[in-house]
């Protein structure tokens, strides 16, 4: 039977197989036989390959005599309710062989079950079932119920994209002790009365961390950080990961922050409450920024940054360069005065918004300027550009000539 119907499974191997059901399940060599036969029958009217039957009765040999099975039905379920692909119905069954059987069918058609109800789509259980069938469906149910529950507070529609992001939730022995002081410790005081459904969702891996680790980060930005309760908890819920967050790392951004960039006391608080994901930057990729800054001119580099944080997580080479370059080709002066006076500058694209605006002022032969000028015909989006600066109705002509004559032009440069 092996040599003719499971080519993929040597001789040797096959019997070993059989024999290792007559050790395990002491039944007669006939029955073992007549089993295995039966097996391969239906295993292979499921669309099953040589090659996956050789894999199953090998590594999993027991299933030959596992009662019940339920190939066939099996088979159903994954193609009709769930529309998964053969090919992904075979390679999620060779992972989890127990699905053959009627006790690993009816699990699999539970947790399913238990999966779109929490709201996780059916493309998202295709994807994510053989992960979750790794675990307990009790498990599942128990850890929705406390998700949903007053301490945390996530809505069931949220759940999906929970254990989307944190797989480690749904560990068999879940320390809920843990997770209840973390609820406690952040809800209480420590994290300023933050959102605890907001963090969660962002970040379900805090229900993991050590209380001891958090209450150190939440001192940190406390006493370090001068953020008081309300912005404390502000900056936990839209960057809850600094909880995870290496202290010395923390501590050595907050001193670059205040040795190098030189930004004031008073303002530090409200660039991380805005940008709290600057407390994780990398102090080299800011360094480059700041000794570029001072490169062109910038006296005061810690104004400039307190006027536009975001900058120094932008590329010297890719993005600051270009612009600064770009700037002083079309003013024909050195112009580190006017992105003094509009740091913004850098923020804008280059070339979907600022070189547009440049090229249609001198297609239409109007002065740019810089200063002021420089900062009154970027902001604001088309519209407003045409007709406030170009003194056109509507944004028709400029679309036109950005299409026609701007893109060409491009090209050919």
């Amino acid at each position: 039977m092996f040599l003719s119907q499971v080519d993929g499974l040597p001789q040797e191997q096959g019997w070993l197989a059989v024999a290792a059901n007559l050790v395990n399940f002491d039944d007669s060599p006939n029955t073992i036989v007549s089993r295995t036969e039966e097996f391969v029958s239906l295993i292979f009217a499921s669309g099953f390959t040589p090659s996956d039957v050789a894999v199953l009765l090998w590594e999993h040999p027991g299933l030959v005599s596992s009662e019940p099975l339920a190939i066939t039905e099996c088979g159903i379920f994954f193609s009709q309710k769930l529309k998964i692909r053969k090919y992904d119905f075979r390679k999620l069954v060779r992972e989890n062989p127990s699905l053959l059987t009627a006790k690993g069918l009816e699990k699999c058609r539970e947790m399913s079950q238990v999966m779109l109800e929490i709201g996780i789509s059916e493309n998202g259980v295709k994807a994510q079932l053989e992960s979750y069938m790794k675990f307990e469906v009790d498990n599942l149910v128990k850890l929705c119920v406390f998700l949903c529950g007053k301490g945390v507070g996530l809505k069931v529609g949220q759940l999906g994209g929970v254990f989307k992001k944190s797989k480690e939730l749904f560990g068999e022995h879940n320390n809920y002790e843990n997770m209840f002081k973390v609820v406690k410790t952040l809800k209480n005081g420590e994290g300023g009365g933050i959102n605890l459904g907001i963090v969660v969702a962002k970040f379900p891996n805090v229900l993991l961390l050590e209380v001891e680790r958090i209450k150190l980060v939440v001192d940190f930005l406390h006493e370090e950080c001068n953020l008081n309760p309300f912005i404390r908890g502000r900056v936990i819920e839209a960057y809850p990961t600094v909880l995870s967050c290496d202290l010395e790392n923390l501590r050595g951004t907050t001193t670059f922050f205040k040795d190098v960039v030189d930004i004031d006391s008073q303002d530090f608080p409200k660039i991380i409450r805005a940008f709290p994901h600057l407390l994780t930057t990398d102090i080299v990729q800011m360094n480059s920024v700041v000794e570029f800054l001072q490169g062109i001119g910038v006296v005061n580099v810690g104004r400039f940054v307190t006027r536009l944080p975001p900058i120094l997580t932008y590329s010297v080479n890719a993005d600051l360069k270009p612009k600064w370059q770009f700037l002083e080709a079309q003013l024909n002066h050195t112009s580190t005065f006017d992105l003094v006076r509009f740091p913004a500058y850098f923020s804008y694209p280059l070339e979907k918004v600022i070189r547009p605006r440049f090229e249609y002022l001198r297609w239409k032969n109007m002065n740019v300027g810089g200063g002021r000028n420089l900062e009154k015909f970027l902001t604001g989006g088309d519209k407003d550009f045409c007709e406030r600066i170009c003194y056109e109705e509507g944004v028709g002509k400029f679309l036109k000539w950005r299409s026609e004559v701007f893109v060409n032009e491009m090209k050919g440069s």
